[in-house]
């Protein structure tokens, strides 16, 4: 099971965090759009650090950041295009 968890730990960040963002954005209503990235950049290296503890392997850092950051901006271009969209004639 470890040896799983440590293959795709941070393969799984980049679905985590927008997860997390949006049980965010639910929880706390109008959240000003600047906390955003700042929340992805922190949760991360959070989810890293779990997926470390249990894998029982080294946090990744920079890397974690990256892909919590990746995920909302996937999420965030997904929202443009479904409102792009869903306004055209």
């Amino acid at each position: 099971m470890e040896d799983l968890i440590n293959q795709i730990g941070l393969l799984v960040i980049p679905v985590l965090v927008p997860l997390a963002v949006a049980a965010f954005k639910k929880l706390w209503g109008n959240v000003p759009p600047v906390v955003l990235p700042l929340l992805a950049a922190i949760l991360g290296p959070v989810f890293d650090l779990a997926i470390g503890a249990v894998a029982g392997v080294e946090s990744s850092g920079v890397w974690a950041v990256l892909l919590g950051l990746a995920g909302v901006g996937l999420r965030e271009l997904k929202d443009q295009i479904t409102k792009a969209v869903t306004a055209a004639p």
